[in-house]
């Protein structure tokens, strides 16, 4: 898996083969698609698995991240988790919807 972080005095985008070795967690799927949402006041979600990659037991800290929309509430379950080395974790991404944009 390659790393896309930026290396300094590089150009944006650029493959940086030492970050993407260093990976100790990959998410599957590694992007969350929670679908659309046609009702007020609806609840969507999913579950992803966390995998420890790395020869040694690491702890994450799961947080969802932020949207433009104040109304969108993001949860996930755990928040924390601590990944013995080759072992996985199942996480719970849970989204409320409570308006719909106006047409």
């Amino acid at each position: 898996m390659a790393s896309a972080r930026r290396v300094p005095g590089s150009v944006v985008g650029t493959i940086d083969p030492s970050g993407a070795a260093a990976v100790e967690v990959v998410s599957d799927p590694p992007l969350v698609s929670l679908g659309a949402v046609f009702a007020e006041d609806t609840q969507v979600g999913r579950v992803i698995t966390l995998r420890n990659t790395s020869r040694r037991a690491v702890t994450v800290a799961i947080r969802p991240g932020t949207a433009d929309s104040a109304d969108l509430e993001v949860d996930v379950a755990p928040t924390s988790a601590r990944i013995r080395p080759g072992a996985a974790v199942q996480v719970a991404v849970t989204a409320r919807v409570p308006l719909l944009p106006r047409a």
